[in-house]
């Protein structure tokens, strides 16, 4: 079946019933973060594995999935040269074979004391995808839900200039299974009452090992709060933590000048 016959089969609301971790049957699956019908016409062999899918209720493209890492790679870069923004990713943890330029990317946007606005904002900035979703058992705008890592940075970047503090992390620490959350008007009283129970929040710096193998040789990142930790399979060194975020922002992106992968992460602390 051709593009077009997909296209005239599909409204321009695409929403089937099919997930793409359904679709695809392989560990390294290949996406465009645009709908089907929204696509330029494809050669041949492309064409004929394109499926619409969805993905956090977005409408996506998807290209077919492999367990050859390379086959994948072949094909995003294909993709990539048609200046789509063609990601690979994987629905099993085993994805360090997948360089990091071709990998999923997720933007993870803190949300301020306007969560309405914010969100709004957040959609008009990127001109992506953004929903509300609970990550790291915190509310969150989530946006852009499988985009390049160059597409990532830039949106990243233009929300923290507009002064949003946002993450743009591998969209594989994400689930797939239901992560939104009701959009209702109440959601800026939970916010408030969240954030005056008897714990407080700490935000916590975390380089991760796997990418970074001198890091124990770095006497000005190593102290004696740090310490190695597992999250999500993967072994990370928690380097600082702060109760202030915009503490723990510019530590991160100190840190990303020398290290790369540099997350914050949520944790609490009993007051």
């Amino acid at each position: 079946m051709r593009l077009n016959d997909i296209a005239q089969a599909t409204n321009n609301d695409i929403f089937p019933s099919q997930t793409c971790q359904q679709l695809a049957s392989d560990r390294y699956a290949v996406f465009i973060d645009r709908p089907v019908n929204q696509l330029p016409r494809l050669p041949e062999f492309i064409a004929t594995s394109v499926s619409p899918c969805r993905y956090f209720t977005t409408s996506m493209t998807y290209l077919g999935s492999f367990e050859d890492v390379n086959a994948s790679i072949y094909l995003v870069s294909q993709i990539r040269k048609m200046g789509l923004d063609a990601v690979i990713h994987s629905f099993s943890s085993k994805n360090s074979e997948i360089a990091k330029s071709f990998r999923a990317n997720a933007l993870l946007v803190e949300v301020n004391a306007n969560p309405a606005l914010d969100i709004q904002q957040v959609r008009m900035l990127t001109g992506k995808s953004s929903f509300w979703a609970i990550f790291n058992n915190r509310y969150v705008i989530l946006s852009a839900p499988l985009s390049s890592q160059q597409t990532a940075n830039i949106l990243a970047n233009n929300l923290r200039s507009q002064g949003f503090a946002v993450q743009s992390i591998d969209a594989n620490w994400i689930s797939d299974s239901n992560p939104l959350i009701n959009t209702n008007s109440d959601l800026s009283n939970r916010l408030v009452a969240r954030s005056s129970t008897k714990t407080q929040k700490v935000y916590q710096v975390l380089i991760p090992l796997e990418h970074n193998k001198n890091l124990k040789q770095s006497n000005n990142i190593i102290n004696s709060d740090s310490f190695q930790k597992i999250v999500g399979g993967r072994y990370y060194l928690q380097v600082r933590s702060y109760r202030d975020l915009g503490n723990a922002i510019r530590e991160r992106e100190r840190l990303n000048k020398n290290f790369s992968g540099v997350v914050i992460m949520l944790g609490s602390d009993a007051k």
